[in-house]
């Protein structure tokens, strides 16, 4: 009888042992080793994963009708398509702000953004005749250069330099000193290998498109300012996975500087749910937005270990259509949450709900 407690005891051992641990999210390895190192985000979208979708089937064929002939092979090949952007907060509102008119009617001139971008899969065959095809038609030469050993191609009077790591690797930066960074990680010296924004992604399943950034001081602090008080747990890491799959699986971790400021966000965002919950249930939720807006709301999760809370929803792919085209000439159409009125007292706990206890 010993002995048969024994071995069932070590085949449950065994059999818990040999489960499998949930894969986690990972920056394509050939893509970090030729990005700088310093970046303050990274995205990698899986280009053959999202085009071969079932969630992306409804625009992909109006999402390709514009890519001309020669560039056809370029898309048919492209594997992942990786972007690391850097700087501090004050270069990044510089270069993504809205530009304005000035006196003599022109638009304001602003910085480029420091970016490198490597695309895999491609031959360079295929995309120099991509390339070629492209500054014909915009009039725009390429010019060529060597450079650490490497042709450099320069795209669209300077706007950015693409040179490759081997015939299906292709790196691209914005800026002249992004791609001396570019071309030393890809001889071996410093890459983005081991940064936190890539250490992140660990916290959320792979998905078809993946980001993560990392916020920094003055920029959590902007946006503290918009909460009562002026502080609010931000994080300091967002990721984020997007899984096109049917129904589609979206998955968001906040890293936050310690457990309590966790433990403060988790009430904010089910307290935020359960006031959108209560929103869509006036009037029966029979509104059009209710309709669309309930499958969404009933497929998100709230979850926290330690530090990091973890958000997760399941979209079914078959509203993405609803969401993203109108029904009049494929223009976008506008998809409103029923308003919220204003309460004196927040009509929500701001501490996390009770174990078994549905926000």
């Amino acid at each position: 009888m010993t002995s048969r407690i024994a071995g069932l005891v070590c085949l449950a051992l065994a059999a818990g042992c040999s489960k499998k641990p949930a894969a986690a999210a990972a920056a394509s390895a050939t893509a970090v080793r030729a990005l700088p190192p310093g970046a303050v985000v990274y995205a990698e979208i899986n280009v053959k994963a999202a085009l071969g979708s079932k969630a992306f089937e409804p625009f992909k064929a109006m999402m390709l009708a514009g890519v001309p002939q020669a560039c056809a092979p370029v898309v048919d090949a492209a594997s992942t398509l990786s972007l690391a952007l850097y700087g501090n907060t004050e270069e990044m509102l510089a270069a993504f702000s809205p530009r304005i008119e000035t006196e003599n009617g022109e638009p304001s001139a602003r910085p480029a953004p420091k970016m490198v971008a490597v695309l895999t899969g491609p031959t360079t065959a295929d995309l120099r005749r991509c390339m070629d095809d492209t500054a014909e038609r915009e009039q725009s030469p390429i010019e060529t250069e060597t450079r650490a050993g490497k042709e450099i191609l320069r795209l669209g009077g300077g706007k950015a330099w693409l040179f490759a790591t081997d015939d299906t690797t292709h790196v691209v930066a914005t800026t002249a000193d992004m791609l001396n960074a570019a071309l030393a990680a890809a001889a071996g010296g410093p890459s983005l290998s081991g940064a936190a924004v890539l250490s992140a992604l660990s916290a959320v399943p792979p998905g078809s498109v993946m980001f993560s950034g990392d916020i920094p001081p003055d920029a959590a602090a902007a946006l503290a300012k918009g909460f009562p008080g002026g502080t609010a747990p931000v994080p300091r890491i967002m990721t984020v996975s997007v899984a096109l799959d049917d129904p589609i699986a979206i998955n968001a971790a906040a890293t936050m500087a310690d457990e309590t400021s966790a433990q403060a966000l988790e009430g904010l965002v089910n307290g935020g749910l359960a006031m959108i919950r209560t929103a869509m249930g006036v009037g029966g939720g029979a509104g059009q937005a209710e309709k669309m807006w309930k499958p969404v709301l009933d497929g998100v999760s709230v979850a926290r270990a330690g530090a990091t809370l973890s958000v997760r929803a399941s979209v079914p792919a078959s509203i993405l259509p609803t969401l993203m085209i109108g029904s009049r000439g494929g223009r976008p159409q506008e998809v409103r949450v029923p308003p919220i009125e204003p309460a004196a007292e927040p009509p929500f706990p701001l501490e996390p709900p009770a174990p078994g206890e549905q926000p």
